[in-house]
């Protein structure tokens, strides 16, 4: 309950603990996508937590480090920072008030565990306290108190902690537009446009040295083009390209490691099955990413740079050779004398392109089936020794000598 929604991309915006979000909540009949949970007195997500809570001590339940967790995300979610920190500071001694307004090294020390006890903070109160800041505005807290409890505790930040940061400074960093902005309390916590790049410059540099997932290159790319800094993101573009030339790699490789499993009835051919439906999924997310990317960038370039003559006559037709298996199938932008509307052949390029690598494909499973082949039956008759073997002198003859 208190992680509901959380992993849900169309309602994120929803999360955030502000006017426009909170106040429907506690209606008898909450819109549909605001009833994941319910904020008030009498059966809000922080009363039922507490409650809960109770309920353990009373029962003499011990509780852990994910117990105190799902109670900071109770809290959270109604706004309650103050029972936030002090959840914080009286389980972990981590005072995030004086963190934001004293130096570290006048701190009091922060309570120390044993690596086996279940006290002991892992990657979930790294995750747990970035969302938990996130979520109510405060994203240069989140930082601040994540890079703390990691250094503190010797936890290394893992990527899955970046992607959330990241993804909240995407969203706090958005310019609202329009006569409810006001109201709505979307303008709380509002960061500064630049606030995506000096966080991805962060993470993706020492000590951290993060390798961007795709999600994150999203957010990125798309910040970028928001900021109409369409240089940066084509050479962005082109990192997360090669990246998803990498997926689909693996994706062959394990295409032709299944169908030579299937052909041996190997018992591993289930697992395999289903780790190459979940690679043809990322592929085809990836595709999606990349396929947004090029017509954000046409679209929003080509208004940004109506009277350039230099992007109308050479930057854009360059991008649309280069980025050839992405672009839409109608390509519609202005320029300065007119309009240009015309259709692509980029249905008939993926299919060449398909063809291509289907015939690279069927060459390479042979050669790969052979040689697996013969390992399969080198392993199940006696008698017949391996390429392996004989490489590393294992063979009969070997054996017999010893």
């Amino acid at each position: 309950m208190t992680w509901s929604d959380s992993s849900n991309p169309f309602l994120t915006n929803r999360l955030r603990v502000i006017p426009d979000n909170l106040e429907p909540r506690s209606w008898k009949k909450p819109p549909y996508t605001l009833q994941g949970y319910r904020v008030g007195p009498e059966n809000g997500i922080k009363f039922q937590v507490s409650q809960i809570f109770r309920q353990m001590v009373h029962a003499g339940v011990p509780g852990d480090e994910e117990t105190f967790c799902l109670m900071i995300m109770g809290f959270a979610r109604e706004g309650d920072t103050n029972s936030v920190g002090l959840t914080l500071r009286r389980v972990w001694g981590i005072d995030v008030d004086a963190l934001l307004a004293i130096d570290e090294s006048e701190m009091q020390p922060v309570k120390p565990y044993a690596l086996d006890s279940p006290f002991y903070p892992s990657a979930k109160l790294l995750h747990t306290i970035s969302h938990a800041y996130s979520i109510n505005n405060d994203l240069p807290t989140a930082l601040r108190a994540v890079d703390y409890v990691s250094r503190q505790y010797n936890i290394e930040i893992p990527t899955s902690v970046w992607n959330e940061l990241l993804e909240w400074t995407f969203i706090l960093s958005k310019r609202r537009y329009g006569s409810r902005v006001e109201g709505d309390g979307t303008t709380i916590g509002q960061l500064p446009p630049p606030a995506v790049s000096n966080l991805w410059n962060t993470m993706t540099s020492a000590p951290y040295n993060i390798r961007p997932t795709m999600q994150m290159y999203d957010k990125y790319i798309c910040s970028l083009l928001q900021r109409q800094r369409f240089g940066e993101a084509k050479t962005i573009m082109s990192e997360a390209r090669r990246q998803h030339i990498g997926y689909v790699r693996s994706l062959s490789r394990h295409h032709i490691l299944l169908k030579t499993t299937l052909k041996h009835s190997h018992p591993v051919s289930e697992n395999r099955m289903r780790d190459l439906q979940f690679l043809k999924i990322r592929v085809m997310r990836n595709r999606a990413y990349i396929r947004k990317w090029v017509r954000l960038l046409i679209f929003r370039a080509s208004v940004s740079l109506k009277y350039n003559l230099n992007w109308s006559a050479h930057d854009l037709p360059r991008l649309l050779k280069g980025w050839n298996l992405f672009i839409p199938k109608r390509v519609d932008y202005p320029i300065a004398t007119g309009h240009v509307r015309f259709w692509t052949d980029v249905v008939v390029d993926n299919g060449a392109q398909q063809r291509k690598w289907r015939v690279g494909y069927e060459s390479r499973s042979r050669r790969f089936a052979k040689l697996v082949g013969k390992e399969f039956k080198a392993m199940h008759q006696p008698g017949v020794v391996s390429r392996w073997e004989r490489r590393k002198g294992l063979g009969l003859g070997a054996q017999g000598g010893m």
